[in-house]
């Protein structure tokens, strides 16, 4: 609806980038700058929304060797990535930026060696937790970014914007859950986002979940888009029982081509067999996101130990569907998974991701090849008072069987644990399963930026052992093995 939106031209003020911007250039001084700049969209229904379409100068200072990529522009601070492909090879990134407010969409055409700022939307007002997906509908290439607005202390606001891919002045702002009374100023809504292109690419569906906080209770709930994101279904409650917690739980979602089905994993207490902790729980919907086809929730984990944060994938081409998340032990954290094979109903004993330490392994992410016989793929933080970014994968047709754990971040230090770890995995769908993941996450070099990197660029192939660890070696990425 480009009707609903004025544009307004104006000089771009030209920032200079002869290395990472000052730490007292924040985005607000910028907006400041660019009020009004060229190429802006301003809506008139929501004044107070401006949709940013200026890419900055891109300095090539900023890259760091390959594999490891600075996508963000280094102009403020700038993380939480999300990453999304298309079938061409094209990449996508959402980030919030951290010291101001907005959301910023990058891309790359050159498997994610060079990044350039494509849009992005400013509130004025906090924003946080950006999820990308992409889609194509027909001719059109849809970009739709799910986002919490923090409105107040008390209120929050669940919003999705779509950007037309070649052209990001087609854009439209939409609202999914656009006033939620709040509990507590820290708690957030956690929003992810999938669809079901390319299993269709006519008539794409958007789904998106997200948690509310209540009165020790953390409701699920789901929304459905059936017209490129141009509206979306009244949000459905899928916890399946309001069982109190005192745990805020993070869900995460997934789109089974091979079953039309789709997947919802978050956390709730359950009965571990001899207490209650907070467990690991699955439910799916079978006819695409329909509201009264909600299967019951599963229990997919049965600890004494709490469980938290899981992230779901759905193979493309078989009923087998994985579940990892984190479980805190006494001593430190780990990564954890199942998987099932008949499309939920049943779940297998939960295993740990290889290669774990007596230092904290958390907030994974999954993804999974959009082909026949491919991988899951499994992005993860790692360390204590300094963090790694740990990549893992498994064939599909042998679930169980992780590769040893790679550390892709080369030097870098990611986000720790109580500010942006987790980090963002999706596939390059141009390429074989082998060298398809591409994932990104947050950094400090010396302010907040995202860095990039996939198996594309020379490092998931190259490899060396490191020893020390108690669990036995580590596969490391290195990019001067030949």
């Amino acid at each position: 609806m480009r009707n609903c939106f004025m544009i307004v031209f104006g000089l771009m003020a030209v920032v200079s980038l002869g290395g990472v911007a000052d730490a007292a250039e924040t985005e607000e001084s910028m907006a400041a700058s660019l009020a009004p700049a060229a190429s802006q969209l301003l809506r008139t229904d929501f004044p107070d929304v401006v949709i940013e379409l200026s890419p900055p100068v891109t300095d090539p200072d900023l890259k760091w060797t390959t594999p490891d990529i600075v996508a963000t522009d280094g102009s403020s601070d700038q993380g939480s990535p999300s990453v999304a492909a298309a079938p061409s090879g094209e990449l996508f990134m959402a980030v919030n930026i951290l010291d101001a407010s907005g959301i910023r969409i990058y891309h790359s055409t050159d498997g994610g060696q060079n990044w350039s700022w494509l849009a992005g939307l400013n509130h004025g007002t906090e924003t946080r937790n950006p999820a990308l997906a992409y889609a194509e509908n027909g001719a059109d290439r849809w970009l739709v970014v799910v986002y919490e607005r923090v409105g107040s202390d008390a209120e929050r606001g669940l919003h999705a914007a779509r950007f037309n891919a070649d052209d990001p002045s087609d854009y439209l702002f939409t609202d999914i859950d656009s006033s939620i009374t709040w509990l507590n100023a820290s708690t957030q809504l956690h929003p992810q986002i999938t669809c079901d292109f390319p299993d269709y690419s006519s008539l794409v569906y958007f789904y998106v979940t997200y948690a509310i906080p209540s009165i020790d209770y953390y409701p699920v709930f789901f929304s459905r888009s059936t017209d490129q994101a141009g509206t979306w279904d009244t949000p459905l409650n899928i916890t399946g029982g309001s069982e109190n917690t005192s745990a805020e739980t993070r869900p995460e979602i997934a789109y089974s081509a091979h079953r039309n089905d789709v997947y919802v994993a978050f956390t709730k207490p359950g009965w571990s067999g001899s207490e209650w902790a907070q467990q690991v729980w699955v439910t799916n919907n079978t006819v695409s996101g329909g509201p009264t086809y909600w299967e019951a929730p599963v229990q997919v984990s049965a600890s004494s130990n709490d469980d938290f944060n899981p992230s779901v994938a759905a193979a493309w081409d078989s009923d087998t569907v994985m579940v990892a998340w984190t479980r805190t032990l006494s001593t430190d954290n780990d990564v954890l998974y199942s998987y099932s094979d008949d499309g939920g109903a049943v779940w297998s004993s939960v295993g740990t991701m290889p290669s774990w330490t007596f230092e904290d392994e958390d907030s994974v992410d999954l993804t999974v090849s959009q082909s026949a016989s491919g991988r899951f793929h499994a992005a993860y933080r790692q360390g204590d008072s300094s963090s790694d970014i740990w990549y893992s994968w498994a064939d599909v047709a042998t679930p169980s069987s992780w590769s040893s754990a790679l550390d892709v971040d080369e030097g870098s230090v990611a986000s720790g644990a109580n500010f942006y770890p987790r980090p963002s995995i999706c596939v390059d769908l141009s390429q074989a399963p082998v060298d398809e993941a591409a994932l990104a996450w947050t950094t400090y070099v010396p302010s907040y930026n995202a860095l990039f990197d996939s198996a594309t660029l020379g490092g998931f192939s190259d490899l060396i052992f490191a020893d020390g660890f108690e669990s036995g070696n580590v596969l490391m990425w290195s990019s001067s093995v030949p």
